[in-house]
């Protein structure tokens, strides 16, 4: 059996090549390092001097997350439930949700999602709301969208 000291290396190295391929928030590296095998005090000490280190953020990591997110035209309610998947509660944070959503953004990004979407539904006004609310957009974004859609 190692040493706490050892153990705790080798969870620094499991930490070093799991940011290295993705930024992580704290309690996903914490659930990765349990996966791995360390035990509940290692994966405790690890998490904590890598955020004590700068290596893990979550508000940097749910600031690159959202953007990522917006990218591929996800919705508000889906991006704040994933983020709670990752032990993040965005609406703690400074300035929520002005600094991080607006409504005419909302409005932009499921446009742009349905400019790429297709359907042959009997009726595609309301196959394109559905797809918008199943993306996490609000029925008002998604009503607003697809108002503006010229079928």
């Amino acid at each position: 059996m190692s040493s706490p000291e050892e153990q705790l290396r080798e969870a620094r190295k499991c930490t070093e090549r799991l940011i290295n391929v993705r930024e992580r928030s704290s309690v996903e590296l914490g659930r990765r390092l349990q996966k791995a095998g360390f035990a509940d005090d290692i994966v405790e000490r690890e998490v904590n001097g890598a955020v004590s280190a700068g290596l893990i953020n979550d508000e940097r990591f749910a600031l690159l997350y959202m953007q990522s997110k917006k990218r591929s035209c996800w919705g508000r309610s889906h991006i704040e439930a994933k983020l709670r998947f990752f032990g993040i509660d965005i609406k703690s944070f400074e300035g929520y949700p002005e600094r991080f959503f607006s409504d005419e953004e909302e409005i932009q990004l499921a446009q742009e999602y349905l400019k790429r979407f297709h359907t042959s539904s009997k009726d595609p006004r309301a196959a394109c709301f559905r797809r918008l609310t199943s993306r996490g957009f609000s029925f008002e974004t998604a009503q607003k969208a697809t108002k503006k859609l010229t079928i």
